[in-house]
Formats: C-alpha cells, structure tokens, sequence
C-alpha cells in the first residue's frame, strides 16, 4: 500500500482593489485621495484602476505625479465619466464587468470618488472580516428604501460579472421605491446624483443578501461635529477643500484624539469650544 502526502497550501491573501471615475479636472483632488490612501500602507491594497474621460485624460506630468505615489496605478480612457444618470450607471456597469475578468474573484473592488480622504485603513479590514459580498456607507434618506453612498462601497469580485447582463430597467425601478411617503413627509426629492449608487445597488441586491450597511464616512460640513471616530471623509461637492494644508492635517490630528477613548474625545470638545468663537467671526465677515 502506497502513502500519498499532500503539501501545505499556503492561504491567498485577499485583495481590496480601487476603482475612480475621474478625469483630469480633478486631478488635484485624484492626487489628495491616492495620497491618502498610499500613506495607509495597507498589505491588503491591490491595483487601482482610473477610469478616465477620453476628452480630459491625465496629462503627463500628472500621470508621472501618481506613479510617484508608489501605488499599481492603471489608467484607463473611458466615455465621460463625471456627472450622474443614465450614461454614468452606463459606464460603471461596463467597467465593472471588464474588471470581472481581471481581479480574483475572492478579491474586492472598492469604488470610490476622488473627493474621499481616507483617514484610517479600519475599514477595509472590516470588510475583510466580514466576508459579505456588499459593504458601504448607509444611506436611509428614503426608507425603507436604502442603499449605500456611491463615494466608496465595496464589492466582492465574484459578483462583478453579474455586470455582463446589466439591465438598465433598475434605475426607475430604484427611483420608483426612493418615492415614497418618507421622502414626501421629510420632503427629501429626488436628485440626480443619488442615481448612480441607488441603481448599483439595487441592481446588486438581488443577487446577494450578504450585506452590511454601516456608518464610517463623515462629509466635510460634518466631520468636526461628530463624536464618533470615522475611517473616510468624503467632501461632497467642496473639492476645493481637500486643497487646504491645515484643513487636512486637522482631520488627522481629530481622528487620533478620538482613537483616543474619553481623554480624546473630551480634548476634541474643548478645541471646538476654542474655535466656535473664530467661525461664528468668519462667518460674519
């Protein structure tokens, strides 16, 4: 009688990949986000790949600048991929499907926007932990209807080719549960720019039920007022913001103190308490 021995297998670790749709207009804040992703130095971080407007490609110089980050950067020219609607969903669905076929389905893809800081890498280990095919930010303006918030939610890989067959019909579909007597009684309407991330995931919703919408992104208008700590800010059509040096070291210096247990969270009540007196002049001058 023969033995037959078998050989260890070694655990494949999972990625977490990237995806921006992007174009050179907002490089800047491209750059700022990838920043502040690189300074993470995740073990988890796969490539990330930029989808970018045909019409408005990376120059160059700003090319050279992200391969300087030290990040497996890809570029990729795309239809116009800035706004929201139809054609935005459009591009998506098919950069999702091109992706099924180039990233393990084990994996993640984690789409984000190029206004999103990343401020702690806690996030993507709790999507590793949790093992659930969906993962985002809640959104519940119009419950019962939710849906995650497009600046950053995760994937895993092997729903991506579900994408092949994406059916347009689920954005009315979408909009039609989002028109419902919470919106109309806290008169939250429609806009365009929810769109986008209500017909991904409505789309996604019917084929998985592993799901966790939680809560770890702050905006900017919001991220000072808080108690609770944040692993992403995400500065909802304030881009200009992201530029601010002392701006954005401040939402560090928060992020520890709050990290921080009492101690911290007490020292970041008193330095609002300091600098509630300078906004209110600011904001009367």
């Amino acid at each position: 009688m023969s033995e037959s021995s078998t050989l260890p297998v070694k655990a494949i670790a999972v990625k977490i990949h990237c995806v921006y749709f992007t174009c050179d207009k907002h490089f800047e804040a491209l750059h700022l986000s990838l920043k502040s992703l690189a300074r993470l130095s995740l073990p988890c971080l796969g490539k990330v790949y930029l989808y970018v407007d045909k019409d408005d490609f990376l120059t160059d110089a700003h090319a050279n600048a992200l391969a300087r980050l030290g990040l497996e950067v890809i570029a990729r020219k795309s239809n116009r991929v800035t706004g929201w609607g139809e054609s935005s969903v459009t591009v998506e669905a098919g950069a999702f499907a091109q992706l099924s076929r180039e990233i393990s389905p084990d994996d993640y893809l984690v789409k984000l926007d190029s206004d999103v800081i990343f401020v702690s890498g806690a996030t993507f280990s709790e999507v590793l932990d949790s093992g659930q095919d969906l993962f985002g930010q809640l959104v519940d303006y119009w419950e019962p209807a939710v849906f995650f918030q497009g600046g950053c939610y995760f994937i895993r890989a092997a729903l991506l080719s579900e994408f092949k067959d994406f059916d347009m019909t689920v954005l009315p579909r979408a909009m039609a549960a989002m028109s419902n007597e919470t919106a109309r009684s806290r008169q939250r309407f429609l806009k365009d720019s929810c769109t986008d991330e209500a017909a991904i995931y409505f789309f996604l919703k019917d084929k998985t039920d592993r799901i966790t919408l939680t809560d770890f992104m702050v905006s900017q208008y919001d991220m000072f007022t808080l108690t609770k700590p944040f692993t992403t800010i995400h500065y909802v059509r304030s881009r200009v913001k992201m530029n601010q040096f002392e701006f954005f070291k401040a939402i560090w210096v928060r992020s520890a103190l709050l990290k921080a247990g009492p101690a911290g969270r007490t020292a970041v009540a008193l330095w609002r308490a300091l600098k509630a007196p300078f906004r209110r002049l600011r904001k009367a001058a």
